[in-house]
């Protein structure tokens, strides 16, 4: 009975900041699929060519880099998680399958155990998921905090600005 779904994937998204980071900026570490997936998106998403891209600032360079990196890693996050849960419940159905043909009640009783088990571990991995968002958002806010503290520090206070006429 322990071996019905021995070929699953259970962790399939990153488990820590540093491999997070290493998925944003799309080298391979320990989820390449993920990392591809984001580079695969970040120029998917891209309006502007990378010779438009190239007549920006270094400074301007590196914050588009990362305006485009946080929607692509929630895209390819939720696409994954979207994809394993459908795959998990596919497995977990195939494990209530199982209990009528098990042979005794030990049979039974081990299946039921083992869905328990698949049903906490998924659980866990849409609290991962939620948790990833909640990381990427506060990235997200932080980014444009620094672009909004860029553009007083460029134009110098906004009280001198001229009011903007219609």
């Amino acid at each position: 009975m322990q071996t019905l779904l021995s070929g699953t994937n259970r962790n399939y998204l990153p488990s820590n900041w540093s491999q997070l980071s290493q998925v944003m900026n799309g080298s391979s570490g320990s989820y390449p699929a993920l990392a591809t997936q984001v580079t695969t998106l970040v120029n998917a998403n891209a309006v502007l060519s990378p010779a438009q891209v190239a007549t920006l600032s270094p400074a301007q360079q590196a914050q588009l880099a990362a305006a485009r990196q946080n929607p692509a890693l929630l895209q390819a996050t939720a696409r994954t998680a979207l994809s394993n849960s459908s795959d998990r419940f596919t497995s977990l159905q195939q494990l209530i399958s199982a209990i009528g043909s098990a042979a005794d009640q030990k049979a039974s009783l081990d299946l039921n155990a083992r869905i328990a088990a698949e049903q906490g571990m998924l659980q866990n991995e849409s609290t991962k998921v939620q948790v990833l968002h909640q990381v990427v958002e506060a990235d997200e806010r932080a980014r444009a905090q620094r672009l909004r503290e860029q553009a007083i520090l460029d134009q110098g206070s906004l009280r001198r600005l001229p009011p903007m006429g219609l």
